[in-house]
């Protein structure tokens, strides 16, 4: 008997383990993405080693990047010092650069400075390094909506957050941490709040508009219903906030939903972002030189 109970158990929780699998058969999502995070290239000074350079010596400034977002990013790289003119060192020097995906491993980038000159003295400066880039991105959660009836209520909220790791948000540069939904079903209209975050830098926009925010392209949609009608872009374009939260409000009116609906709401931002890294070094005078 004892021996009866126990196959039982295991073929159901066999059982299970195969309708939890093929529940999720036709979803991919990125296993790759950290979630809904604002994060893109680094940049790390690998050389000068030192924080003293010496005048009359040619230096070498060795670059790595590395891409932490969930899109490929291209675009250029410029170093300079911050020294000024007339003492030689190194000056806008830029170069291209093409980096897949979360991808860590891309081969560093070399710089070289003219030897510094007409020192009278030790002076403090600054190396600076900026990379200007492009990411286009597709977030994609999946957002329920249902009928009227009592039977879908416990299936699918009518009021619900997603946020973080939710399968479907995307780690970028500017990408959406959160998304606020407020359906009805008796009217089928479906309210959408979606929060959008940035990292450290700064967005080189398309177009400015009169209170000089940067705007980028900004679509979306739901599923087969087409695309959502947002109050604050305009023609296809969302304006940047720097002084308070950035939150495209949209909304959807949806015909016959039958039963519970699951549909990828999606985002798509196409954009050129902008980072600066900086390495402090004093110009060591050379009383020989």
């Amino acid at each position: 008997m004892k021996n009866i109970i126990i196959v039982n158990i295991i073929i159901v929780f066999v059982l299970l383990i195969l309708i939890s699998g093929c529940s999720n058969t036709n979803i991919s999502y990125d296993e790759q993405s950290r979630g809904g995070y604002a994060d893109g290239l680094k940049i790390t000074f690998l050389s000068p080693t030192s924080t003293d350079i010496w005048e009359g010596r040619s230096f070498p400034v060795k670059i790595k990047l590395e891409n932490y977002a969930d899109c490929d990013v291209s675009g250029e790289l410029c170093a300079r010092d911050l020294l000024g003119e007339g003492f030689g060192g190194l000056k806008d020097s830029c170069q291209g650069f093409s980096i897949k995906k979360n991808y860590k491993n891309a081969p560093y980038m070399i710089f070289t400075g003219d030897p510094y000159e007409n020192l009278e003295r030790d002076i403090s400066t600054s190396i600076e390094a900026q990379a200007k880039y492009h990411c286009g991105i597709t977030i994609d959660p999946l957002i329920c909506v249902r009928d009227d009836s009592e039977e879908t209520k416990k299936m699918c909220k009518d009021i619900e957050t997603v946020s973080g790791k939710y399968p479907g948000l995307k780690t970028a540069p500017i990408t959406v941490t959160k998304v606020e939904k407020d359906f009805d079903p008796y009217t089928g209209t479906l309210r959408l709040d979606i929060y959008l975050d940035d990292m450290n830098g700064e967005l080189m926009g398309d177009t400015v508009n009169e209170y000089e925010e940067q705007g980028f392209p900004v679509s979306l949609e739901y599923g087969s219903y087409g695309a959502l009608d947002c109050s604050n872009i305009e023609d296809g374009i969302y304006y940047w906030k720097s002084d308070t939260e950035n939150i495209i409000k949209c909304e959807i009116s949806l015909s016959s939903v039958n039963d519970v609906e699951e549909n990828f709401l999606k985002i798509n931002l196409d954009y050129m972002y902008s980072i600066k890294e900086s390495k402090s070094v004093m110009v060591r005078h050379n009383k020989n030189s």
